[in-house]
């Protein structure tokens, strides 16, 4: 076999087992980020092992059952603010946060978990400070943000 087509067999070859390689660790990455890649929503809180995750607790057992008139949970939101993202619930007029997770650099300096009527987490790196607030609006959790800037301004 002619040395130029030898080299350029191995070279396809070669070029094939990469992309192959580097396809099946696309998929795998993808797969572990689950429904929220492929929903457009940011991925649920991982709540095992980071230190970062200062919410890692696991949640609160639901008291027991009540006759009708006690009011019912609403479904679990997440939601992504500047910072960082939480996870929460409405019951009632109520909220309550199931989990939060700052973002990369970011770390957790002040959480309000509730229920109350107001929950918040402050999310925090040199310089900027983040503030998530979250409140139920007609049963569904509704985020509001908050962040103080090196520029010494407030933002919403």
């Amino acid at each position: 076999m002619h040395p130029a087509l030898r080299r350029t067999l191995a070279s396809l070859a070669a070029w094939t087992v990469g992309a192959v390689v580097a396809i099946s660790v696309g998929v795998l990455a993808l797969s572990a980020i689950g429904d929220g890649w492929a929903s457009g929503r940011p991925p649920r809180a991982q709540q095992a092992d980071s230190s970062q995750q200062v919410g890692a607790h696991p949640p609160t057992p639901a008291p027991p059952s009540r006759p009708t008139s006690s009011p019912r949970a609403g479904p679990v939101r997440t939601v992504a603010g500047r910072g960082g993202t939480v996870e929460a619930q409405c019951t009632g007029a109520s909220v309550y946060l199931r989990s939060w997770s700052p973002d990369q650099g970011y770390q957790v300096d002040d959480v309000h978990r509730g229920p109350a009527r107001v929950v918040s987490v402050k999310f925090s790196v040199p310089g900027r400070e983040s503030t998530l607030r979250v409140r139920c609006v007609q049963g569904v959790p509704q985020v509001d943000t908050t962040w103080h800037g090196d520029d010494g301004g407030t933002h919403e």
